[in-house]
């Protein structure tokens, strides 16, 4: 019995979990390749 309001609210969660969840990639993306490219080819 859930209501519309409360679905809605339960989906903008998920998304904000998925956005935050791809800066995190993005920012340990990033910082593994800034650090490659500090200590250059191994």
């Amino acid at each position: 019995m859930d209501s519309p309001a409360a679905d809605q609210k339960g989906a903008g969660v998920r998304e904000e979990r998925k956005l935050k969840l791809k800066l995190v990639v993005k920012a340990r993306f990033q910082w593994r390749f800034d650090s490659s490219l500090r200590h250059g080819p191994e």
